[in-house]
C-alpha cells in the first residue's frame, strides 16, 4: 500500500507519468512483488484518482462478483483509475480497451497485475493500453549505490573525447555486496537480513507452480518437481553459452524421469511471460566478422535472488565460495545495467561472444545507437582487472572503423573504492557508485 512517507522513488515512476499523458491506458508488466501497485497507486492518489482491487483482500470478492455481472461497473469512479489484479477477472482488457475507444482524454486507467497472456484476449490492446514495465529495485533505487557515476555521462565524455576525473567513492564490503545478492532488489525485503530475505525469495519461487499451470492452460501434466528442476538448471547456465540440449541433459540428470524439449519450452515461455527470466540477447554484427559470433541468447533471472532460491544459496555459502560470488556478482550487475540501460536511457543490452573466444559480458547501445562494451570484475587485482581491459581492447580492435567499435569501454567492478579512467582509455566504475 502506496505510504508518502516511506515511498521509494522509482525509475518507472518517471514512465507512468509519461505514458499516462499520451495513452488512453496503461498495463504496468513485471515479476511479482517489484511495487507494480504501490507505484500505480502512488501516481493515482496524487491525481485524485481511485483504486480498485480484485485480490482476496480489502473487498476483492465483492468486486469480482460486480465484475462477473458487467465489467464496467468496475471502472467507474474518479479518474485515473487503478485496476489492481485486474487478471483475476480477463474480461477487463477488452471492457478497457472498449471504454478508450469511447471517452475523452487521456490517462483514464492503470491496470497492475502478474502478468498478461495476450493469446486470451481478443485484442492486444495495441495503441489503447501502453505497456510499461517495472523490474526489481538496482541498487541506487534502493540507496546502496552512491550515484556518483552516470553510465549516460561515460557514454558522453568518450563521445567528445573528455577526459574523466578520478574520485573516490569509498569503501564497498564483501559482506555488503553479499547481502544485495541475496536480498536481491524486492521492495519488501529491504529491511530485512539477507537469511531473512532468502526465505521469503525461496517461498516466492515455490508458490511459481500455480502461475505456471495457468499460463500452460493446464493443458499439459506438468509437475512441480520438473518445474524445480528447470529452474535449478537455468540457475546453474545463468550467464552461460548453453545450448537447449544441454539444459535438458542437466535437468534430466536431476530427475528419476525425462522431460521432453517441448516440456522444456513450455517452462521456458512461462518464465519469460512471468518476468523471472529474461533473454540477454546476442550482437550479430552485420558485417563479416559476423559468421563467427555466437548468435544464442542467454538466459538469464531477472534477479540475482532467484539464484540463490533456486540453487539454496545462502549468505553463508557465498562467504565461502569465490566462484558463486562471481556469478552472483555478475548476475547483479546484469540487472542494474539492463534497468539503467532499457528503462531510464531508452537503450538496449546484449552481450558478446565469438569462435575466437573473445566474450563480452554486456554490450550496450544507447537510444543515439552508440556502441559501449562492459566488463565485470568483482575482484579488484591488477591480474582481473588487466584480462578484462585485454577484452574490451580485442573487441574494439576487432570492430576499429565499424558501426561496431565502442565509443566507451568499461569495467564495472565490485570491490573498488575508486572510479577512474585507465591509460588504455577504459573506465573503472564500483556497481555501488553507478546510476543510469
Amino acid at each position: 500500500m502506496y505510504s508518502p512517507e516511506t515511498y521509494k522513488m522509482r525509475f518507472v515512476d518517471k514512465k507512468i507519468e509519461e505514458y499516462m499523458t499520451i495513452a488512453k491506458a496503461i498495463y504496468i508488466s513485471g515479476p511479482k512483488w517489484v511495487g507494480k501497485t504501490t507505484s500505480a497507486e502512488r501516481y493515482c492518489i496524487e491525481k485524485n484518482g481511485s483504486k480498485v482491487c480484485f485480490d482476496d483482500s480489502e473487498n476483492g470478492y465483492e468486486v469480482k462478483s460486480l465484475a462477473k455481472i458487467d465489467p464496467a461497473l468496475v471502472l467507474e469512479g474518479p479518474l485515473p483509475r487503478l485496476i489492481d489484479e485486474w487478471q483475476e477477472c480477463p474480461a477487463i482488457w477488452d471492457k478497457i480497451r472498449t471504454n478508450a475507444d469511447n471517452r475523452t482524454g487521456l490517462g483514464l486507467y492503470a491496470l497492475s497485475g502478474s502478468f498478461v497472456d495476450y493469446d486470451k484476449y481478443e485484442h492486444s490492446g495495441a495503441g489503447r493500453i501502453e505497456d510499461v514495465k517495472m523490474d526489481s529495485m538496482t541498487l541506487f533505487e534502493t540507496g546502496d549505490s552512491s550515484g556518483s557515476i552516470s553510465l549516460s555521462n561515460l557514454f558522453d565524455l568518450s563521445k567528445n573525447n573528455k577526459k574523466f576525473a578520478p574520485i573516490s567513492t569509498g569503501t564497498v564490503s564483501l559482506s555488503d555486496l553479499i547481502r544485495y545478492m541475496v536480498r536481491g532488489g524486492w521492495p519488501g525485503c529491504m529491511n530485512l537480513t539477507a537469511d531473512q530475505a532468502s526465505l521469503l525469495t525461496k517461498d516466492y519461487l515455490s508458490k511459481v507452480d500455480k502461475d505456471v499451470l495457468e499460463l500452460l492452460n493446464k493443458r499439459s501434466k506438468r509437475n512441480t518437481e520438473k518445474m524445480v528442476a528447470t529452474l535449478e538448471a537455468l540457475a546453474e547456465f545463468d550467464n552461460s553459452y548453453v545450448l537447449y540440449s544441454n539444459i535438458l541433459t542437466a535437468i534430466n540428470n536431476s530427475l528419476e524421469v525425462s522431460i521432453t524439449k517441448n516440456t522444456l519450452y513450455d517452462y521456458l515461455d512461462a518464465f519469460e511471460k512471468l518476468q523471472i527470466i529474461v533473454d540477454q540477447k546476442p550482437l550479430i554484427p552485420k558485417i563479416e566478422q559476423s559468421r563467427n559470433v555466437f548468435k544464442s541468447a542467454k538466459h538469464r533471472f531477472t534477479d540475482s535472488s532467484l539464484i540463490c532460491a533456486a540453487l539454496n544459496i545462502s549468505r553463508a555459502a557465498l562467504l565461502e565460495d569465490s566462484k558463486l560470488r562471481v556469478k552472483l556478482f555478475d548476475s547483479l550487475v546484469f540487472h542494474d545495467l539492463r534497468v539503467y540501460t532499457e528503462t531510464v536511457n531508452n537503450g538496449e543490452i546484449y552481450h558478446y561472444a565469438d569462435n575466437y573466444g573473445l566474450t563480452i559480458d554486456n554490450i550496450i547501445i544507447d537510444e543515439t545507437k552508440k556502441l559501449g562494451a562492459f566488463m565485470t570484475v568483482l575482484d579488484t587485482s591488477e591480474k582481473a582487472m588487466n584480462l578484462a581491459a585485454e577484452k574490451l581492447l580485442r573487441f574494439k580492435t576487432t570492430y576499429s572503423g565499424t558501426a561496431y567499435e565502442p565509443v566507451c569501454m568499461g569495467i564495472i567492478s565490485g570491490l573498488s573504492n575508486a572510479a577512474y579512467q585507465r591509460e588504455d582509455g577504459i573506465f573503472v566504475v564500483p556497481l555501488t557508485a553507478l546510476k543510469p
